[in-house]
């Protein structure tokens, strides 16, 4: 499908609690909209394959009186054990802060040196990206009681912004994000970035 630059605005993440999937499925990742107010998956119309999305319908739980075992059952053993570690009872499990898309740009220094940190979070166990601020990529490292952290893997790149060409460039960012991928086991990795010379000056 395509939609004029003016029709659209791309490059937004959802955290799962506003819209879901043609199947009823709530969905976190990068989603797109329309003028007209319709949404999509994917960061543009280019990223397919792309689904419909509509606005979450809010829910509440009717039956108030369930048990441990009922809560236990929709959990998974990981989030149990850290429950047990941390001494927190599964039917008032805590209420943490979503990490938030942050689009880390450049500063004039940044430019001055040639290159600048970008920072990312990698759902644990699933193959889910999000750039993030400073401040959060610092909240998540340092164990931040406010956030999930331990359900998530933080790291940070240094992203080349200046060099001869661009071509150049291209290949020093792409050889990065082809290690982290490889080498340091951060899976489909390169399929997240669309622009290796993103932000690139001459």
């Amino acid at each position: 499908m395509y939609y004029p630059k003016s029709q659209i605005k791309t490059n937004l993440y959802t955290n799962g609690d506003e819209f879901q999937t043609p199947d009823g499925k709530p969905y976190e990742g990068f989603y797109w909209r329309t003028s007209s107010g319709n949404f999509y998956t994917g960061k543009n119309p280019d990223d397919t394959p792309t689904k419909t999305l509509s606005k979450l319908k809010s829910s509440k739980q009717e039956d108030t009186n369930f048990n441990i075992k009922t809560v236990t059952e929709n959990v998974s053993p990981e989030v149990l054990g850290y429950f047990k570690v941390k001494n927190i009872d599964p039917n008032k499990p805590p209420t943490f802060k979503s990490p938030r898309y942050y689009l880390n740009t450049p500063t004039q220094e940044d430019y001055d040196n040639g290159f600048y940190e970008r920072y990312f979070l990698k759902k644990a166990n699933q193959i889910i990206y999000i750039e993030v601020s400073k401040d959060t990529y610092k909240a998540f490292t340092s164990g931040d009681s406010n956030y999930d952290y331990k359900f998530y893997q933080s790291f940070s790149l240094t992203w080349v912004i200046k060099g001869e060409t661009q071509e150049e460039v291209v290949n020093q960012n792409y050889d990065l994000v082809e290690y982290y991928q490889n080498a340091l086991n951060y899976p489909e990795l390169l399929r997240y970035f669309t622009n290796y010379a993103e932000f690139y000056r001459s």
